[in-house]
């Protein structure tokens, strides 16, 4: 027996309680029998107890924190995540590895979404929220997890050794994603210049290829940007006739094809289809937000082909004779070669003076009023 007239020490750490596995002393009431004796003589006995209490049943040092955590982000890709100390107060430290945590699936959002944000799954150390731009987002109609504000349940609990519920809470947080096309920090800008299209009316067809406009501080909405060619102006004058864009070509998948064929839209000149002069355009972008708009230029310039052609004399055929014989005679021209054979119809010509073999007195110039036929 254990002499116990010096007292009797009685200890017990945490962790003789849990992990429960391993209990060596259970909350409850231990009694000690006390015993008093003489030699050759009378005992007496008497009991004292000693209750150990689980510390972690004591009320008031679990509780919720207010106001609930909220998260934000704009689909950037980074991640956050959500801790239970975010939503929960524990003045008991050791009573932490005993609190289990739990997110609950039914995820609540205005409108529908399909990407499994949790599933029931234990949180103790913490749940990630990452909304990607390309994933998240797009395609704008269906995405995975549409803009809007996401409300979280956690379940934390804590359990006695019995398994009986001492601390049953629930905790709200709120995740609001929102589309970063849409920030009023967002703009839009024209690029420093849009590429110009030359032709000589070559009857090649020309596809205008679209500089896209700039999207800050996001450059991934410039995929959200549209396009539309909104007029044609020459010389300042609104260009309406023929149509060189409507409106619904698609400038970013090369849909604006222009095309100048000299024998089509060419002559007669001056009065051309389409006159050699410059076609300015005007594209208008908008972006995301439906309501930004920004406007570009780029030009078409259509350029003569015979502005600056050369001509080469052709050999001429024999020369006329006469002897007063009063029967006209008709010099037929070999027309001159032009470096553009295009240009051939455009090429006039004039008797410009008349010299004689002989000298004589006067001028024969008058002889170039006669009619001059081509052949």
């Amino acid at each position: 027996m254990e002499d116990v007239k010096s007292g009797k020490a009685l200890t017990a750490a945490y962790s003789e309680l849990y992990p429960f596995t391993t209990t060596v002393l259970p909350p409850q009431t231990y009694t000690f029998a006390i015993t008093a004796s003489i030699t050759s003589g009378d005992s007496v006995s008497t009991t004292f107890t000693w209750t150990l209490n689980d510390p972690c049943t004591e009320s008031g040092f679990f509780t919720l924190k207010s106001p609930e955590q909220a998260f934000t982000d704009d689909y950037s890709g980074m991640t956050q995540t959500w801790m239970p100390a975010l939503s929960f107060e524990n003045t008991k430290a050791i009573c932490e590895p005993r609190i289990g945590y739990r997110c609950r699936s039914n995820v609540s959002a205005t409108d529908p979404f399909t990407k499994v944000l949790c599933t029931n799954q234990k949180v103790k150390q913490g749940l990630d929220l990452t909304a990607d731009y390309d994933t998240d987002l797009l395609p704008i109609g269906s995405s995975a997890l549409p803009p809007q504000e996401y409300t979280f349940k956690v379940r934390a609990r804590l359990r006695d050794r019995d398994g009986n519920n001492v601390y049953d809470l629930f905790a709200d947080f709120t995740w609001t994603l929102s589309d970063p096309c849409l920030a009023a920090a967002q703009t839009l800008t024209a690029p420093a210049s849009q590429t110009n299209i030359v032709d000589d009316y070559t009857g090649v067809e020309k596809t205008f290829v679209l500089t896209e406009f700039i999207t800050a501080p996001r450059a991934v909405c410039s995929d959200r940007v549209t396009y539309q060619c909104v007029q044609v102006k020459s010389g300042g004058v609104p260009f309406t006739s023929p149509v060189l864009c409507d409106g619904t070509e698609d400038l970013l998948a090369g849909g604006l094809k222009l095309t100048a064929d000299y024998n089509i839209a060419g002559p007669p000149f001056p009065s051309a289809t389409l006159p050699a002069q410059v076609y300015r355009f005007i594209i208008e972008a908008t972006a995301p937000d439906g309501v930004t708009k920004v406007r570009d230029k780029f030009n078409y310039r259509l350029r003569d082909p015979c502005r600056n052609q050369s001509l080469l004399a052709t050999a001429q055929d024999d020369d006329i004779e006469d002897k007063y014989t009063g029967v006209e005679k008709v010099y037929t021209l070999n027309e001159f070669e032009s470096s553009n054979p295009l240009c051939a119809n455009r090429v006039t010509y004039a008797c410009t003076g008349v010299t004689t073999n002989i000298m004589t007195v006067g001028s024969y110039d008058y002889l170039c009023n006669y009619a001059m036929k081509k052949e």
